[in-house]
Parts: structure tokens; C-alpha cells; sequence
């Protein structure tokens, strides 16, 4: 949650150069946005907005950030960044004991606002770069911070447990909390776990915790020139590019052997379990907030995340390292952490997800995930997602059926499950619509109580399955209102899938809502 950026030029620039970069970070947050060059300072709630007078304000140094609120409401007073005495800061992460670090007064309620009163009050009596130090010493949580301190030229940036990189581009050097934001950049630097480090237009200085010097490992910047993309909806475009992207000749990656272990949040999630069913796998599939190393056997974890840099499954990452397992990454994004930490990592390549909800990435991850496990199902997701494409006038006309209801069950059996869960998911993100997911026999043990006259059921599985129409009977012998979506096999799995995303889109749209941005979320979940 949350992005940063910022910029040391040896040319002027204008704000308006640093909010462009912080669109492109958007997905990150969207409460509220702001920007502070030496001689100048402006916040908003809302998504970024570039105004005209932003092209008026100039310098060769400057931060912005948009924010998904964690400590204080979305007011123009918590929006970042935040200026105490002679230090302006912006704050990605969450500061645990931030009551303990500075007495006040305060303008805003964040916890952001604490450590650039912290720093300021360590400049009494240590150099800029020792008091960032040992304020973050001090600290207890997790961060990633950039900071201007007047009379110093050059930005301080630091990260724990939260991502933070440094591109060095044609006039100096960005700073970014993705690569996404700097397209420019030849070359990228990503912070180690607890270093500080001064950037200037000309020179990155970088040491740890503790003040010693920390070698650098820059890398080739791989992230292209931003896309061009048609105007609409991006989830809606990035649903439509599924088939070009399954047409590409599948990259060769070797099965694993051994009890393994899967985690990831959210669709990631059911990208995992989903595979797992079709390939018939014995693999563990938890829920990375909920691993635990101590009740797990397998030797390798497999950690599933669009973004590299979930929270709570790097969390899991960590603590799978720790005990001793072998990490594989599958990952959407490039230099992420996920990537670093892990053992090896299969890239998906689906390209920017700008849309917060996932969509291109879920079917890669389960076909990416099912070759782990042994089996190639390229061509039965191409054509899945193909045949579901097909079929969006059916889609939208169910859509229209099930956009008035404010409650509405999704049933599947196995791998159609996971689908429910999908899709359920989707609705949620997309359509505020409360969706909740059964598996299709245990709705009698239980949900079925809910069930009355008109209650709206989508049905997910094989037209094959007798106790899956079973179940549809006895929710029609109680009024309920069935939407049945059956189809065969591994490729109408995937055209399930498919079906599922474009069903919440359609619902969304109907009902008026932010589809991309939806609220109190964001797209790269950096916190716990």
C-alpha cells in the first residue's frame, strides 16, 4: 500500500514530472496524494490530480506519495508528506510503537508525522544521515521513507520488510516504490532490509543499521516504456488480453518432486487451488497469513504473488527460509522482493495489472502452477478463456439478473470451488456485492437455512457432476433462483474461470462502481 517517489536532478524539473510518475503508482492507493519540493508543498484527497500550477512549481529535488490510510482518516492533514522542523517525509508502512518516538505536537494522526520529529530532534545532535539512522533504529514495524532535510541536497531513503528502489536515470536519480514509476531508469537499486542511503543527483551512499558501508548491486532496469492502452476500463482490457498472452509458446519449467507447499492471499489463493485440484496434486495449499512453519512438512514452499511484494507472503517466505525450505517465487512483476528472497523464481509475464482486482495474472498463476505440478494446460486455458470471451453477450444478460441482488451464493465442487471462491472474490472487490462461496454439498449443513424464495445461486462445476444437480435441485425446491454455468472438463474450468471475472465486471458496471479503483483497497498489499 501506498506509493512513493521521488527525484535528484542535476536539471529543474516540475512537480508536475514527479505526479506523473506517482499515477503511475496509483494502484497502490488512492486516498489521498501529495508532493513537496524544497520550496513548495501540496496535498489532496483523492486520486492524483495534476493541476495546471503544478507545471509552475520547479526544482531539482523532490517526494510525493499517494496513500492507502492506515493510521489517521483520509483528511488533507494525513495525507503526505509531512513536515516537522526542518525534515519533509513520506511514509510507506506501518510504525508500531510510533507513540514513543516523539512527544508533539502533531498536525495529522499518522504515525508518519512521528518519525519526521523524530529525525528533526536527532539533528540536535547527529549529522542528517546518522539522525535517519537512529530514528529508524528506534523504530519498531516495518517502512519504506524518503525524506528531504533542508540545507542537505539530496533525498534520504530507507526500507524495512517494505519496498523502496532507486533508478539511475539521464539527469540523476528517481526513487520509486515499483519500477513502474520510472520507465527512464537504465539501472535499478533495490535497498537491502534495514539500509539507510543518501541520493544525490550523482552518487547513491548507502550503509546499514548499525552506519557501515553497504555494497550496491544495481541491476538492468527491465520494465519498458508504459504501455499504450485503449481508453475503458483496464480490467476489461486486461481480461481481453488473455488469449494473446496463452498463445505465447509456454516456458519450459521443471516439475516439482516432494510434498510441496503453496501460499499466497486473495486470487492468488485460488489460482493455487484451482490448479491443485485440476492436476490432481497432492500439494498443501495455506493461506500465507496463516503459514506456519512448525505444522508443515514439505521441504518446498511455492509463493504465489502478483506483485513480488505481498506482505504477508513474503512474511511467510521468510519464515520458511528460516526453517530451512527451498522458496520458488511465481511472480507477475519484475524486481520485486518475492524475487530476491526466493530460492528461483517462474516470471508469468502477463504484463502490467493496472486494474487493483487481478484478472490476466489468476489464469497464468494456475496454468504456471499446474506445470509445476507436472501438467501442461496452455491449450485448454487458451481455449477456455477464448470460449468464454465469445460468450460475453450470455454473460451480460445473466449480469443484468443478478446485479439488483445485495446477497448471492456461489457453489462448485472441487476445482469448481475454487472457481466460487473466484468469483465470489470478484464481486466483492468489483461490485460490492456481498458474495459468499459454498461448496455446492455442504450448502444443506447449513447456508440452505438462508436460501428463500428468489434467493439468486450460481452454479460452478461439470455438467457431468449428478450431485452437483442434485444440489441445484433441492435449492430450487425452496424458490431459490439458479444460474447455472456448467461446462466440461479442464478447458471449461478455465472457461469458468474467465466467465467468472467477466461476470463481476458486468455486474460492476451495471452497478456504477469504481471498477479499478475499488474502495479501501489497493493493488500491491505492502502492510499486515
Amino acid at each position: 500500500m501506498c506509493g512513493i517517489v521521488g527525484e535528484v536532478s542535476s536539471e529543474t524539473f516540475a512537480a508536475s514530472a514527479l505526479l506523473t510518475r506517482l499515477q503511475r503508482l496509483s494502484y497502490r492507493g488512492y486516498d489521498s496524494y501529495g508532493y513537496a519540493l524544497p520550496e513548495a508543498m501540496r496535498k489532496d484527497v483523492g486520486h492524483v490530480t495534476i493541476l495546471p500550477t503544478d507545471g509552475t512549481v520547479t526544482g531539482k529535488r523532490g517526494i510525493a506519495h499517494t496513500r492507502w490510510a492506515t493510521h489517521g482518516g483520509v483528511t488533507v492533514e494525513n495525507a503526505h508528506p509531512h513536515r516537522v522542523g526542518r525534515v519533509t517525509l513520506v511514509h510507506n508502512g506501518i510504525i508500531d510503537n510510533y507513540e514513543d518516538l516523539s512527544a508533539g505536537p502533531f498536525v495529522s494522526e499518522t504515525d508518519s508525522e512521528r518519525l519526521a520529529a523524530r529525525i528533526d530532534a536527532e539533528l540536535e545532535e547527529h549529522d542528517p544521515l546518522d539522525a535517519v539512522r537512529r530514528t529508524l533504529a528506534a523504530a519498531e514495524g516495518i517502512w519504506a521513507i524518503a525524506a528531504m532535510i533542508d540545507g542537505v541536497e539530496g533525498i534520504f531513503v530507507a526500507r524495512k520488510h517494505v519496498p523502496i528502489l532507486i533508478g539511475q536515470t539521464s539527469t540523476g536519480h528517481a526513487i520509486a516504490s515499483d519500477a513502474l514509476a520510472f520507465p527512464d531508469a537504465s539501472r535499478l537499486l533495490a535497498l537491502d532490509d534495514g539500509a539507510v542511503a543518501i541520493v544525490t543527483a550523482d552518487s547513491v551512499r548507502c550503509v546499514d543499521r548499525l552506519g557501515r558501508p553497504v555494497s550496491m548491486r544495481w541491476e538492468e532496469n527491465v520494465v519498458g516504456s508504459e504501455e499504450t492502452r485503449p481508453a475503458g476500463f483496464a480490467m476489461e482490457y486486461e481480461m481481453l488480453q488473455m488469449p494473446a498472452l496463452l498463445s505465447r509458446p509456454a516456458r519450459s519449467v521443471e516439475a516439482l518432486q516432494g510434498p510441496v507447499t503453496v501460499v499466497g492471499c486473495g486470487s492468488s489463493v485460488n489460482a493455487a487451488r484451482l490448479a491443485v485440484s485440476l492436476a490432481r496434486s497432492s500439494a498443501r495449499v495455506t493461506l500465507a497469513s496463516e503459514y506456519d512453519p512448525e505444522l508443515d512438512d514439505a521441504r518446498t514452499m511455492v509463493a504465489v504473488s502478483q506483485s513480488g511484494e505481498t506482505a504477508d507472503v513474503l512474511d511467510a517466505v521468510r519464515k520458511a527460509k528460516a526453517a530451512g525450505r527451498r522458496v520458488i517465487a511465481v511472480v507477475n512483476a519484475p524486481h520485486t522482493t518475492l524475487t530476491r528472497l526466493a530460492d528461483a523464481a517462474v516470471m508469468l509475464g502477463a504484463g502490467e495489472e493496472r486494474c487493483v482486482a487481478a484478472t490476466k495474472s489468476v489464469i497464468l498463476q494456475a496454468v504456471v502452477l499446474e506445470r509445476l505440478f507436472g501438467a501442461d494446460v496452455n491449450g485448454d486455458a487458451l481455449r477456455g478463456a477464448e470460449a468464454a470471451i465469445a460468450d460475453r453477450e450470455r454473460i451480460r444478460s445473466l449480469s443484468r439478473s443478478l446485479a439488483g441482488a445485495e446477497h448471492l451464493f456461489l457453489i462448485g465442487r472441487g476445482a469448481w470451488l475454487a472457481i466460487a471462491d473466484e468469483a465470489a472474490l470478484k464481486l466483492k472487490e468489483v461490485a460490492y456485492q456481498h458474495a459468499e462461496s459454498v461448496p455446492a454439498l455442504e450448502l444443506k449443513h447449513g447456508p440452505l437455512a438462508l436460501v428463500t424464495e428468489g434467493t439468486p445461486v450460481v452454479a460452478f462445476g461439470d455438467g457431468d457432476d449428478a450431485r452437483l444437480r442434485s444440489t441445484i435441485h433441492e435449492v430450487e425446491a425452496r424458490g431459490g433462483r439458479v444460474t447455472p454455468l456448467l461446462f466440461s472438463g479442464v478447458q471449461g474450468a478455465f472457461r469458468a474461470l474467465v466467465t467468472a471475472q467477466l461476470l463481476a465486471f458486468e455486474i460492476a458496471r451495471i452497478r456504477g462502481t469504481p471498477i479499478d479503483c475499488p474502495r479501501n483497497l489497493a493493488k500491491s498489499v505492502t502492510v499486515y
